[in-house]
């Protein structure tokens, strides 16, 4: 066996997405830092989507670079574009991936958040611990069938 439930690939994303979807924000590279930090504030999210007016994803925006952008600015900072301080360089993943491949890839890029793209646009933003849970509930699953299969009861044996 290769570490995947019965040898199969495991679980993907598109599984873990139709299971639960994420209520994920998207702002405009031109919103300021002020409406987008709003938004941090009345939704309670992490990471905020950044998409242009064709919905192709452009960047995204976490609490820490509002809070850095703010440190180094002071309040100059809050006028500004999100564009000028988002992260442009945006790891992501398909919906075909593997959640384990996108676990390894969050957890060697010190990311928290993965966006879901597929042809350039945001389907859903995977968390590391939502992707867990799923793998958590899985292997509890699959401890639980084993368990049923050792300790099966009524045997003569």
């Amino acid at each position: 066996m290769d570490g995947n439930r019965g040898g199969d690939k495991g679980m993907i994303i598109e599984e873990l997405i139709a299971e639960s979807r994420s209520d994920f924000l998207t702002v405009l590279p031109d919103h300021s830092v002020m409406e987008t930090a709003q938004l941090f504030g009345q939704r309670r999210t992490a990471v905020i989507v950044v998409c242009g007016n064709d919905g192709l994803i452009e960047g995204v925006v976490s609490l820490g670079d509002i809070a850095y952008s703010i440190g180094e600015e002071g309040a100059e900072a809050v006028g500004r574009p999100v564009k000028q301080v988002m992260t442009t360089d945006v790891i992501s993943c398909e919906p075909s991936d593997d959640i384990e491949s996108a676990l390894h890839k969050m957890n060697d890029l010190g990311v928290r958040h993965l966006p879901v793209v597929e042809n350039g646009r945001v389907v859903d933003v995977v968390s590391h611990t939502r992707a867990l849970e799923v793998l958590y509930k899985g292997a509890a699953l699959d401890f639980a069938q084993l368990r049923s299969y050792v300790f099966k009861s009524g045997g003569r044996y």
